[in-house]
């Protein structure tokens, strides 16, 4: 191989190298901007703050482990660049406090292993949510 040739293929090699490490970094920034979309909206630490910040849950339902109720709140999908194995998911004790969320459902993350044993039961409205809620504070 003569010296032309040798400094045209380390350039296409130090330009390929560069251009992978440019597009992992986008793609981790687009990773991380799309998980920070799905985290609670303002700082929400209860069930009626996500409400009074217009967020809307694909799916709700009430969810049981060890006899303690849960209200389980199924968010938005992240985009497939983020590979999710599933939805975001917000758990809330029967008082309506946050207790857990997560940006994927199915990642055998602690937690949400009740979730997915109750994923497939009915979806019930919010406002049926707040009733139980508003009885159990009263």
């Amino acid at each position: 191989m003569d010296r032309k040739s040798k400094i045209i293929l380390i350039t296409l090699l130090i330009s390929t190298t560069i251009l992978i490490i440019i597009s992992f970094v986008i793609l981790t920034i687009m990773q991380k901007r799309a998980i920070n979309k799905l985290s609670p909206p303002n700082s929400a630490n209860s069930f009626e703050e996500f409400i009074n910040n217009n967020w809307k849950p694909v799916k709700l339902f009430i969810a049981e482990e060890d006899k303690v109720k849960y209200i389980i709140w199924i968010g938005e999908t992240a985009p497939e660049y983020c590979a999710p194995s599933g939805p975001s998911v917000y758990v809330f004790n029967i008082n309506g406090q946050l207790l857990y969320w997560s940006p994927t459902t199915f990642d055998n993350e602690p937690g949400t292993e009740f979730v997915r044993d109750s994923y497939f039961t009915d979806s019930i409205d919010k406002t049926v949510v707040l009733d139980i809620i508003n009885n159990r504070t009263k």
